[in-house]
């Protein structure tokens, strides 16, 4: 039976022909004109009913009853009841199977207020066990009351539920400390100042149910975790994430993420005392307004292979109030000719024409973030931010604008950055934090072996002296390297001799100190192609190729507290050989995958997506089933995480051509072409795009006088700008390397190519730069200095303020490569 709590029906008045009609056939039934007897209605597998923020009861099969109390939903929610277990995790084999299991939608809910759950106890039932499970954990034992034939649990989520009962263990069966024990836990939170919190909800240490607060002043919160695990549990890992409902997109956010804690194992016959973890604090303000969901997840396997991750949420609804005090933003500008205009924040512009101090018009919100960039150079001038981003917890008036008198920005030279003459050096990369301060990594020979060298640049004191970071007596190939807003660096690279194999190593520069290179993977395949990428937290996440035996997979692994996942989770289809992957890292911990892999014997491009707390399903990317030729894959992501991926692609009958697709709320949008297409073939498809979400792709095609360099530009999610070609002036090619991009906040581009003039013996460097303030691209400029050797692989980035970067390996006249610099500024 189920119900719905109904509203009073209308009495029925039937006129009495009516009423003998009906039941005379009846009558002459029971007197034995038929001898079937009618049949009972059938018991309903699925109810839903709507249910608003008043609160109200929803009864479905078999009397299972979801109770929700009034202000536990903000709006009208469909809830529902299925006597279901289609899509729950398995069961542990060591306990008896449910009577029934039922399921509670929708999947993922956070009630702000924990809602009652009631499941039925099936008659004859001995030392009956409430279990429930969410889409994302485990089943878990839950603290319930036992009354009228029902087990009673309070949550704040719900995915599905059953009631078992007593486990025992078989006569015949080996001892096992792990059977009959029922891992459990939970995670309490504290915050500073105490009277910021309060508990609006009901909260048990046994219930997979962390509590419901409501937060009324800004504090930090500070979560502990306490559990206890199977007796043989190994490989326990902690996970904490933070999902934000309120923000639309919704924002997943992984703040802990850590593997062999010290988490109590239990005894046989009792659970002891819980082991503790203490979680990462988490700051909170008026900032943050809206509901927060903190999840727990504890995971290991026990000694005979079963897996299961535990899990415990925690709903938090922010509600402080917007600080009344607020405070100003400015600084001193210094060496201006002209006038500046300076932006705060990416929106408050301040024009400035003389030198002196200066406040920009709109004040911030105390504990506000402030980030100063500028937004037009002055003519003939360059203007650069110091101490331009923090948080508005005071006055602000120490922003430094720097104005060099002379002429605007330029490129500054080519210069050799390191010397080592006993090997070549090759295969460079750059990156930089906002304020322009980068890091240039590279292979470089010894004489025996290929070692990892980096090299870091501040715009006050150019280049320091390189050094080394591994030399490991083995060849290092292939680096990588990312950089967060702090400065901080993270490099990734492929080693050989690693138990006779190739694998990952990374390394990570903190406090002005490169640390020691770490393993990132210990799998028993041949590992190549890393790339990288780093979140606000300063966490970072690494993509890679690596074979399994049978194909070429993509795998992924996390650094996060100073460790890295042990082996790295295979996150693609498992089709076929997959290779060329790229990853975008978000702010938040997201992350998006592109590669291409086989799917049956077709080449095809594939994405996946990390939502903070594990990988969804890969899936195909591109449309086209007949592909013959495939070119590898780019992205690009702004600040909300709208993301643009490129790549080429060709059949057997149609030439290559370059495509884009943009992701945005939750979803691809369709394909578009971005190259002429025809018979002429696209490739080398590379993009950037800044926060606003302006975004420049390049590429190249082959046309009638040989190789060109083309680019189109984007704003936002407007129409793609007409197709420029950035060569023109430099006449045909006869060979060009692949083409890099980078952007600025502001919108400024730069893109870097090399360029082999018809019948030239050499490749040399140009560049081109795109700004916002004129619309138009520059002529292309000579940036190497090197008439006798050729250019091979080149790496670009741009800061905040406008500053490109760009670093190369090229031959020099004994044919050997070095790693050579240019700047833009």
């Amino acid at each position: 039976m189920f119900a719905v709590t109904p509203s009073p029906r209308p009495r029925l008045s039937l006129p009495l022909w009516l009423i003998a009609c009906v039941l005379l056939p009846a009558l002459l039934g029971a007197c034995g004109g038929s001898s079937n007897p009618p049949e009972a209605p059938a018991e309903p597998e699925r109810v839903t009913a709507v249910i608003g923020p008043a609160g109200g009861t929803v009864t479905g099969p078999d009397g299972a009853q979801v109770v929700i109390p009034p202000g536990a939903l903000r709006g009208n929610t469909t809830i529902g009841i299925a006597r279901s277990s289609a899509g729950a995790p398995v069961r542990d084999a060591f306990w008896p199977a449910p009577a029934a299991t039922y399921e509670f939608t929708p999947h993922g809910i956070a009630f702000e207020t924990p809602v009652t759950i009631r499941l039925p106890v099936p008659a004859g039932t001995t030392g009956p066990t409430a279990w429930m499970a969410s889409t994302d954990a485990d089943w878990q034992e839950s603290e319930a009351t036992l009354a009228g034939g029902f087990a009673s649990v309070r949550r704040n989520t719900f995915s599905w539920g059953m009631v078992i009962g007593a486990c025992s263990t078989p006569a015949n069966a080996p001892p096992n400390p792990d059977r009959c024990f029922s891992p459990r836990g939970h995670t309490s939170v504290v915050a500073n100042p105490g009277n910021a919190l309060t508990l609006t909800g009901y909260s048990n240490a046994h219930t997979s149910s962390g509590g419901s607060y409501r937060l009324d002043a800004a504090a930090t919160l500070t979560f502990t975790a306490v559990y206890n695990l199977w007796p043989s549990c190994a490989s326990v890992r902690v996970t904490m994430v933070r999902r934000q409902l309120d923000r639309h997109p919704q924002v997943v956010e992984t703040l802990y993420d850590q593997a062999n804690i010290g988490l109590t194992q239990g005894a046989h016959g009792g659970r002891g005392a819980g082991g503790t973890t203490v979680l990462p604090v988490l700051s909170l303000s008026h900032l943050d307004q809206g509901r927060h969901v903190v999840a727990t997840y504890v995971a290991c396997q026990r000694g005979d292979g079963f897996q299961a991750r535990y899990y415990d949420a925690t709903v938090i609804n922010v509600a402080v109030p917007v600080p009344t005090t607020t405070q100003t933003i400015g600084g001193n500008v210094s060496g201006l000719a002209g006038t500046v205009v300076l932006r705060n924040n990416g929106a408050d512009d301040l024009a400035v024409s003389a030198d002196g101090p200066f406040t920009f018009p709109t004040p911030l919100a105390t504990g506000v973030p402030f980030n100063v960039t500028v937004g037009t150079q002055p003519a003939g001038q360059t203007c650069t931010v110091q101490n331009g981003s923090g948080t508005a917890n005071a006055d602000v008036n120490n922003v430094a604008v720097n104005c060099s008198a002379g002429s605007a920005q330029a490129w500054q030279g080519a210069t050799l950055i390191e010397t080592n003459d006993l090997a070549r050096a090759f295969n460079p990369v750059v990156a930089t934090d906002s304020q322009g301060n980068a890091f240039a990594v590279w292979a470089q020979g010894n004489g025996s072996f290929d070692n990892i060298w980096a090299a870091r640049y501040t715009p006050g004191g150019g280049w320091g002296a390189p050094q080394v970071i591994d030399d490991h007596s083995g060849n290092a190939t292939e680096p990588q390297i990312a950089v967060d807003s702090a400065g901080n660096a993270v490099a990734i690279w492929v080693r050989e001799n690693i138990v006779s194999r190739r694998g990952l190593v990374a390394a990570s520069y903190t406090a002005g100190t490169w640390g020691a290179p770490q393993d990132v993977e210990g799998n028993a395949g041949h590992a190549r192609a890393p790339q990288i990428g780093m979140d606000a937290s300063g966490a970072a996440r690494a993509i890679w190729i690596q074979h399994d035996g049978n194909f070429e997979r993509v795998r992924s692994a996390r650094l996060q507290g100073g460790s890295w996942d042990s082996t790295g989770s295979s996150i693609d289809g498992g089709t076929g050989d997959a290779s060329d992957a790229q990853i975008q890292v978000f702010a938040n911990g997201s992350a998006l995958a592109v590669w291409t892999q086989i799917s049956a014997g077709v080449p095809r491009v594939w994405h996946n997506r990390f939502n903070g707390v594990g990988w969804s399903t890969a899936d195909l990317l591109d449309d086209n089933n007949t592909s013959f030729s495939l070119g590898a894959p780019a992205l690009a992501a702004d600040a909300t995480g709208n993301t643009l991926a490129v790549w080429s692609q060709g059949t057997a009958t149609t030439s290559s051509t370059v495509y884009a697709r943009r992701y945005a709320g939750g979803t691809w949008g369709a394909a578009e072409v971005l190259s002429g297409g025809g018979t002429d073939n696209s490739a080398r498809a590379r993009v950037a795009m800044n926060a606003n979400g302006t975004a420049t792709a390049v590429w190249q095609e082959s046309l009638a006088d040989g190789l060109q360099t083309w680019a189109r530009r984007r704003v936002g999610a407007g129409a793609w700008g007409a197709a420029v070609r950035l060569d023109t002036p430099l006449g045909a090619s006869d060979s060009e390397g692949e083409p890099q991009v980078a952007m600025d906040p502001a919108g400024n581009a730069t893109v870097v190519w090399s360029h082999t003039l018809a019948g030239g013996n050499h490749r040399d460097l140009y560049g081109s730069h795109h700004r916002v303030a004129t619309g138009s691209w520059s002529a292309p400029a000579l940036l190497d200095a090197v008439n006798t050797g050729g250019v091979n692989r080149c790496s670009v980035a741009m800061d905040a303020n406008g500053n490109a970067i760009v670093v190369w390996d090229q031959d020099t006249v004994n044919a050997r490569l070095d790693i050579w610099a240019n700047v833009f500024r």
